[in-house]
């Protein structure tokens, strides 16, 4: 039963996502997160300042972390990602106290 309920457990996760300006690439993230049954209850997408053309899109939702797993692999698998990766949760921290966001 303990390990049933590990995988049950679920904890906001964010996840940061740089992807190409390309029609339908932020639907193609935003669908494997839904997918996977989770709810997003953030969603912010900006023009990456330093590299013309990405944009950088942070998102979080409850998942567990064989669903973050899962959602990680596949968002790093689509054609117009960048790159992707968990928000460590220290991070996190230290953006919400310093910027009032998330």
């Amino acid at each position: 039963m303990t390990g049933r309920w590990r995988h049950e457990y679920t904890m906001r996760q964010v996840i940061q996502v740089s992807l190409e300006d390309k029609p339908g690439a932020l639907m193609r993230v935003v669908g494997i997160v839904s997918a996977l049954g989770a709810n997003i209850e953030s969603l912010t997408v900006e023009p990456d300042p330093r590299r013309p053309g990405i944009s950088r899109m942070t998102l979080a939702a409850e998942l567990n972390p064989e669903q973050l797993r899962r959602a990680l692999g596949k968002i790093n698998n689509l054609i117009h990602v960048v790159d992707a990766g968990e928000v460590d949760h220290q991070e996190n921290v230290e953006r919400t106290a310093g910027h009032g966001c998330f």
